[in-house]
């Protein structure tokens, strides 16, 4: 499976589908490789084919918080924000930061920022100074939300801090930066730096 995910980050579709049926063929009972085989499907594109890949893994498993993870995904890819809510509400264990996301994307921008507050009350602060950003995505998030509800100078600080904040962070990993800087300054509509 890791050798499947490595050729998968490296685009390599062919390399990962060829991986991760290895995985399963040595693990037929085994989950958790039908439902990476599915991510790789609909992560080059193929959303019809990762639907129905996941309705297969789905007769053969009973639903698990993973298979729900790729729904969303493929949901969050066609722009099928509306149902994701009610998805949310089957996960076992669900992110406490999955439904402020999804309400801003359903408009619902002032009822994230209340749950954000919650979350996060650090990144409401003002000034900001040394506050610790630890998962980038999180200042991301709240920004979008205070954008949303007309906050924008103060969703402008909070995008600079969090530059400044996660600039060491690596580009991968559990508390990596991921596209985070790209999007911060996509938000800031500073494009030259985000390409």
């Amino acid at each position: 499976r890791m050798r499947a995910e490595l050729l998968y980050q490296q685009a390599d579709l062919v390399g990962a589908l060829r991986a991760v049926n290895h995985a399963i063929a040595r693990e037929p009972a085994g989950e958790p490789a039908k439902v990476d085989r599915c991510r790789f499907i609909g992560g080059f594109g193929a959303l019809q084919e990762a639907e129905d890949c996941l309705k297969e893994v789905a007769r053969e498993h009973s639903v698990s918080d993973r298979q729900r993870t790729q729904q969303l995904r493929l949901r969050n890819v066609r722009g099928d924000f509306s149902t994701s809510l009610s998805l949310l509400d089957a996960f076992a264990q669900p992110d406490p930061w999955a439904r402020p996301a999804y309400l801003a994307l359903n408009g619902q921008a002032a009822e994230a920022l209340a749950i954000y507050r919650t979350l996060a009350p650090e990144l409401f602060k003002q000034p900001l100074g040394s506050t610790p950003i630890a998962f980038p995505a999180q200042y991301i998030d709240v920004a979008i939300a205070m954008q949303m509800t007309g906050g924008k100078d103060q969703a402008e600080k909070l995008l600079r801090h969090g530059l400044r904040m996660t600039a060491s962070h690596p580009f991968s990993g559990t508390v990596g930066r991921y596209w985070s800087d790209v999007t911060a300054y996509t938000l800031l509509g500073d494009l030259p730096k985000a390409c």
